[in-house]
């Protein structure tokens, strides 16, 4: 296996972590949105 053949999967995990990163955060903000909601 050569590392040209490695690149794109590990530039392709790099992408999914980085959707994962923002699904998280909008999770976040929402709970947190929410919360503040309730709070007033």
């Amino acid at each position: 296996m050569s590392l040209s053949a490695l690149k794109p999967k590990t530039e392709q995990t790099k992408e999914s972590k980085n959707l994962e990163k923002k699904v998280i955060i909008k999770y976040v903000y929402v709970y947190v949105y929410t919360y503040d909601f309730k709070k007033y």
